[in-house]
């Protein structure tokens, strides 16, 4: 019989298999010299990279010094990174089928190196924040290509992508400590001259043992179901996790480093309490989805709105405050990054919308919380002028010279950038504090009462930060809500571990709340406000101090509290209303004011001192006669207002 003329049947295409071919590059990765190496190089440079966006926050100071710019300018340096690394993986993710992903790394790592020394010499600021903006195109351009590479290089996606996400998040939480240590041991420069050399010789090996062949691991594939949907509330949630960590990051370290006055290894040591938190949290184990996703968010938004209760300076419970953050950020990040990048999909392209996702997220907590911080440091400076006067009153000094460190009080205030403690001990050593204790123990006082002042400041950006750390939950539990659904637990896990890796997680819920609620005792919620007494019912008696000088002070106070009264302002803002050039005019100062206000302080002074003891009946009754009917005028010639 003839044969057939029919043509066989094309055989079905057969669908790549990734599984195996991941297993074949696995093997193949474990004979080829190099890989392994590689694999680290890479995973360090992915870190720097990473850390860079707060690298250089505990260097701000020593910034601003050499420099001399504005504290707006120098935020720049680390506004420009964040930016242009958001924009570029915004850029790269519809042009990852162009371009080939080890070029793209290389290219990256190239740039970045290079970017990193010129960051490292720039002569001027413009110069250096160009370099930052340089620094973070290689920056995106490296992490988005790393996917694929480590993919490539560690032969499993899952656990290639399993590390380019912890080393991202281990970067951006180290990033201050490591800027901060590296200032201080050596120069804020050696921050970018360190990296420059340990990314140039990741290029050399990257381009040694990542062969382009290792690069093609995975195919792509039909999405499987509901992969897009998480896919969307992964990328929601990394955006607004990385905004709320802006709190952790900026915010925590400009308040450690410009308000309270740290140096940078000081500065480092409060704030390497992120990164412990997040290994305390590993430690716990793995707890079930659900629980991660709303215990992270509770530790997450406790520990940032700690932050925002501060009383003063107060680094130990600062650093309390930042590793409840810590591990609030690795339960979250290690639950919504792995879907961020799924399996099956581009690589380079997943690579890129997941960074785009961090850095957009730092951009939007910058952009919402910077302009919150710069007003409320606004509005804090007239409080800090007032309770710094008010700390004067209560200080054992004379009257006159009150007034003449409070009015100089005042200018060092106005003149000092918004943010910055002022100079208050340079004031009173101008006034003979080193020779008189009393000008010392003032100044004390003084500058505890602007420091709390200030550090109020930050709490409205704090808050905003916390509340992005709450909105994390909705696109969590939206990730979560399937194993939710069927109460699934890791196959890999016993129940009993999630059991207790759940009681552990409950524990620092409890620690969250003690901190917290021992703030709130503390009384942390009117810290930093000023509380202008009512000088008609105020007690000059709450002075203390005993013998002649204390009965002196508390003339002098009753004197002020009756003469504030009169004049129907605080006793705080009727001193610096003295000065003409203060701001405070709630007082038109003429003879006949001045007059009125002696006449009434002098009566208060001899009204208190009659209820206190201090003078018999009889001579109060005789004083007030004498005051009611005495002229004022040469009293009021020894006022020290200029023009009266």
């Amino acid at each position: 019989m003839a044969p057939s003329s029919r043509r066989p049947a094309p055989a079905a295409p057969r669908r790549l298999d990734v599984g195996a071919m991941a297993v074949a590059v696995s093997a193949e990765t474990a004979t080829e010299p190099g890989g392994r190496v590689a694999s680290v190089s890479l995973l360090v440079a992915v870190a720097l990279a990473s850390a860079d966006a707060s690298v250089v926050a505990l260097a701000l100071p020593d910034l601003y010094r050499e420099y001399e710019a504005s504290v707006v300018a120098i935020s720049w340096v680390l506004t420009a990174y964040a930016v242009v690394v958001a924009a570029a993986a915004a850029l790269l993710a519809p042009l990852h089928r162009r371009w080939p992903a080890r070029g793209v790394l290389l290219v990256g790592l190239a740039v970045f190196a290079l970017a990193s020394l010129a960051c490292g010499v720039a002569p001027s600021l413009g110069v250096l924040v160009a370099g930052r903006a340089v620094q973070g195109l290689g920056a995106a351009l490296l992490l988005a290509a790393a996917v694929p590479a480590l993919v490539g290089l560690a032969g499993d996606g899952a656990r290639g992508r399993q590390w380019w996400h912890r080393a991202g998040a281990v970067g951006a939480a180290v990033g201050p400590a490591l800027g901060g240590l590296l200032t201080q041991l050596l120069h804020w420069r050696a921050i970018f001259l360190v990296q420059a050399p340990v990314v140039a010789v990741a290029v050399v090996l990257v381009a040694a043992g990542l062969p382009e062949r290792r690069v093609r691991v995975e195919a792509e594939r039909a999405a499987a179901p509901g992969e897009g949907e998480r896919l969307a509330w992964a990328s929601a949630a990394l955006v607004l996790l990385f905004g709320a960590l802006v709190g952790a990051l900026f915010l925590a370290v400009l308040l450690l480093v410009v308000v309270w006055g740290y140096a940078p290894l000081t500065g480092a040591v409060v704030v390497s309490a992120l990164p412990a938190g997040m290994v305390v949290a590993r430690l716990c184990g793995p707890a079930p989805p659900l629980a991660r996703a709303l215990g992270g968010v509770a530790l997450l938004a406790g520990g940032l709105t700690a932050l925002a209760l501060l009383d003063g300076e107060q680094p130990v419970v600062a650093a309390l405050a930042l590793a409840l953050c810590g591990g609030g950020f690795d339960l979250l990040v290690e639950l919504v990054a792995p879907p961020s990048t799924p399996a099956g999909r581009p690589p380079l392209w997943t690579g890129a919308v997941s960074v785009g996702a961090r850095h957009w997220g730092l951009v939007l907590g910058l952009v919402l919380a910077a302009p919150i911080l710069s007003s409320a440091l606004d509005a804090a400076t007239d409080r800090a002028v007032l309770n710094g006067v008010g700390a004067m009153l209560d200080a054992r000094l004379n009257t006159r010279d009150k007034l003449e460190v409070a009015w100089a009080l005042r200018a060092e205030i106005d003149e000092t950038p918004r943010g910055e403690v002022p100079d208050v001990e340079g004031v009173f050593a101008e006034h003979g504090a080193d020779d008189d204790n009393a000008l010392g123990a003032a100044s004390d006082a003084v500058t505890d009462a602007i420091t709390t002042t200030l550090t109020r400041a930050f709490r409205p950006a704090y808050l905003v930060s916390a509340l992005l750390g709450l909105l994390v939950a909705v696109p969590a539990v939206g990730l979560v809500r399937r194993d939710v659904r069927r109460r699934r637990i890791a196959a890999d896990e016993p129940e009993r571990r999630a059991r207790a890796a759940s009681l552990a997680l409950g524990g620092s819920f409890v620690a969250a709340g003690a901190l917290l609620g021992g703030q709130l005792v503390a009384g942390a919620v009117s810290a930093g406000e000023h509380h202008a007494a009512d000088p008609c019912t105020a007690d000059a008696q709450a002075y203390e101090g005993g013998g002649i000088d204390g009965v002196v002070q508390r003339i002098a106070l009753g004197a002020i509290n009756g003469a504030a009264c009169e004049l129907g302002t605080s006793r705080e803002r009727m001193l610096l209303s003295l000065d003409p050039d203060s701001g405070f005019a709630d007082v038109a100062w003429d003879r006949a004011t001045a007059e009125d206000a002696l006449r009434a302080g002098a009566e208060r002074a001899i009204e208190d001192a009659d209820e206190r003891g201090s003078l018999p009946g009889w001579a109060a009754s005789a004083l007030r006669a004498v005051v009611r009917r005495a002229p004022m005028g040469w009293l009021a010639d020894q006022l020290p207002i200029p023009g009266l």
